[in-house]
């Protein structure tokens, strides 16, 4: 690979990664009607996550806790005003093709994936196997939780103003290309 070409891979690598961080900021720090649930996916504010070992709890929307894989471990967090922040996966893991990222914020246990590859469709996919595999869960329990599955503009201007493109196998999943 020419260095011209990894540089312009880092370069993509970097302003996609500040474009995820823009999303996700922008997702959790959207002002609410008083008396409104203050997270973006409309259910009741629970406690985060909480460590025991090698295990962690994330809250379904539903405020049942499962146990899973602590996810966490290896990832600095970044402490913004409204919660903690933890990019779990992006250009850092794999800057040769990465589909997706998908950040974690706590204390709401929510889930953000950001699609940044086309097709849409193949890259949700692909992410969906990379949280099975992360959480240890299945596509009921994937289901409970709280993960908004978000593509920015510049990747497909038609599939980014959908607020929640949702998981393939959960209702009301927006169908992909």
């Amino acid at each position: 690979m020419s260095k011209q070409k990894t540089i312009l891979i880092v370069v993509v690598a970097a302003l996609l990664v500040v474009g995820a961080t823009f999303a996700l900021v922008v997702v959790f720090m959207r002002p609410t009607e008083p008396g409104t649930p203050s997270n973006p996916f409309g259910n009741a504010v629970l406690p985060g996550s909480q460590s025991t070992g090698t295990q962690t709890q994330v809250q379904t929307t539903k405020g049942i806790a499962l146990n899973v894989p602590d996810f966490r471990k290896g990832h600095e967090p970044e402490v913004l005003p409204n919660g903690t922040y933890y990019a779990i996966y992006g250009p850092e893991y794999s800057p040769d093709g990465f589909a997706f990222t998908v950040s974690y914020s706590e204390p709401g246990s929510e889930f953000l994936i950001t699609l940044i590859q086309e097709p849409i469709g193949a890259a949700r996919l692909e992410a969906e196997r990379y949280l099975r595999g992360m959480l240890m869960l299945t596509d009921e329990e994937l289901c409970s939780l709280k993960i908004a599955v978000t593509v920015i503009p510049e990747i497909n201007e038609t599939y980014s103003a959908y607020e929640n493109l949702g998981l393939s196998f959960c209702p009301r999943a927006v169908k992909l290309p």
